[in-house]
């Protein structure tokens, strides 16, 4: 049956609309567009021919102002749209910012200026993005349900007032960076509520980096030691420096320093372990090449307190995370044994690379040092004035030096005095019993899997926090191992495998 409208003539059923787009279509086709429809191109091509011609001058006088500007738009866009893509990337990148920086300024011979910082935003821009998301989602704004989440929220709070009341000294902002972007990293992926199928991809994005390091400080050990600095672009370390133990030397890769690159792999290495009991197949296989990269790379940075933080952590996933009762114990005692074994003979051996003598003493002056500073000003001396930030400006805080800590712990306490040591020891227990609880959640409903990954973010956490009783080291790739691993296994034992999450 032919319906009523085909029986009307085509003019009458036609619409304006449809005569506009026939007329757009002939000028497309035949070039035929009306006179004001091509002054108005001709317009356009001015304005952007201007705006090119303008880009290209100020990019001759500051390439590095053009091209953030070419790259914020895009990885705006993409932040928007994809934010865990965003994520994974960071995860992936931000380890290797030295080396990316050190080759554009030293080997490129280009100053990037105020693109060094582009980790930093890119963290605040994922915690932006991720409340806005929820935000969105909820069409509210409210405090964050967990107390775990809300006690985060009040450490970043807490020290951006400690930071305020600091004094104003130029190492107080990056200081304060380093110390509260990893918990917004941590809070970012806990409010972007990524699918287990996107913590797998962050995960591995997280091993991939650390497997990179580590096998780059092999290479770097038994190959070209500090010409491999030099290759990317970073100075070459002088005899006196961490970097030489006697005549031993120390691998620091990409992170170019072996103190920091022992950190990092130490909470890495627990990670990793993790992932071997929890994987099958060919992601066991990869899991395992992790593990043995990240521990040989562990033992060539020659950094004890790393040493011993690692090893504590690597046992704790070992004891946590392997089910079966006799596998668990064997695997235990096997790694107690070579451990035991390899200090007692670089004991018998009188080894000066690991035994350090000359060292040990320093050392524990220096700690009795922390405890005199702390007591004698419990208020704390202000963010920014320890270590290696107060080192990079120059700051005469102690007798006209900076004040070098043996301790992140009492890093801490000297700098944001008894509120800041609070904030830090609470935040690292709040982590550790919130991964315990959530582990055993994940035991009661057999949700194998989660179980073991969060015993390896338990791993990662007391990894790094027993690293730091005895070295004071506070950098962004460390916090970003640290709360990362933390905020991915937890939400991984949140996330059922069947439950995908709304409005991020």
């Amino acid at each position: 049956m032919v319906s009523k409208r085909c029986c009307y003539p085509p003019e009458t059923v036609r619409s304006s609309t449809d005569t506009v787009s026939d007329a757009l279509r002939e000028a497309w086709l035949y070039g035929r567009a009306p006179v004001a429809d091509r002054r108005s191109r001709a317009l356009f091509r001015l304005i952007g021919l201007t705006f090119l011609a303008g880009l290209v001058l100020v990019g001759l006088v500051h390439p590095v102002v053009v091209l953030v500007v070419l790259l914020s738009v895009p990885v705006f866009v993409i932040l928007i749209r994809y934010p865990v893509a965003v994520l994974v990337a960071g995860l992936f990148l931000i380890p290797f910012h030295v080396a990316i920086f050190n080759a554009i300024n030293y080997r490129g011979h280009i100053a990037t200026g105020a693109l060094d910082n582009w980790k930093d935003a890119l963290i605040v821009a994922l915690f932006l993005r991720a409340i806005v998301g929820r935000v969105r989602a909820e069409g509210r704004v409210r405090l964050p349900r967990s107390k775990t989440d809300l006690f985060v929220l009040v450490y970043i709070v807490g020290y951006m007032c400690i930071a305020a009341l600091s004094p104003a000294v130029p190492s107080r902002v990056i200081a304060l960076g380093r110390i509260i972007e990893g918990p917004m990293l941590f809070l970012a992926i806990r409010y972007l509520r990524p699918t287990r199928k996107q913590l797998n991809a962050c995960l591995g994005a997280m091993l991939a980096a650390a497997t990179i390091m580590a096998v780059t400080a092999l290479i770097e050990r038994f190959g070209p030691q500090a010409k491999l600095l030099v290759w990317y672009g970073a100075s070459k370390p002088t005899a006196n420096s961490a970097f030489y133990v006697g005549r031993s030397y120390r691998a620091g890769s990409f992170l170019n320093s072996p103190l920091i690159l022992g950190f990092y792999l130490a909470g890495a290495v627990s990670l990793a372990a993790s992932t071997i009991i929890a994987s099958r197949g060919v992601g066991r296989f990869l899991a395992c090449v992790a593990v043995a990269a990240t521990g040989a790379g562990l033992v060539v940075t020659v950094t004890r307190s790393a040493y011993i933080g690692g090893g504590i952590g690597l046992l704790l996933v070992i004891l946590l995370g392997v089910r079966n009762p006799g596998v668990r114990f064997a695997l235990a005692g096997i790694f107690l044994v070579a451990a035991g074994g390899m200090a007692g003979v670089l004991v018998a051996k009188n080894s000066q690379t690991f035994l350090r003598p000359s060292g040990t003493d320093p050392h524990r002056e220096a700690l009795d040092r922390d405890l005199q500073l702390f007591a004698e000003k419990p208020m704390g001396y202000g963010i920014g004035t320890t270590d290696a930030v107060a080192q990079r400006f120059k700051l005469k805080t102690l007798k006209g030096t900076p004040i070098v800590t043996e301790s992140t712990v009492m890093a801490k306490a000297i700098e944001g005095g008894i509120g800041g040591l609070f904030l830090y020891l609470t935040a690292n227990f709040v982590l550790l019993f919130r991964l315990r609880r959530a582990r055993l959640a994940a035991l009661v409903r057999g949700d194998r899997r989660a179980a073991a990954l969060a015993a390896g973010g338990l791993g990662t956490v007391v990894a790094i926090f027993v690293s730091g009783f005895f070295l004071g080291i506070s950098e962004l790739v460390v916090e970003l191992m640290l709360w990362g691993a933390a905020s991915l296994t937890l939400l991984y034992c949140e996330q059922p495998a069947t439950v995908r999450p709304s409005g991020a």
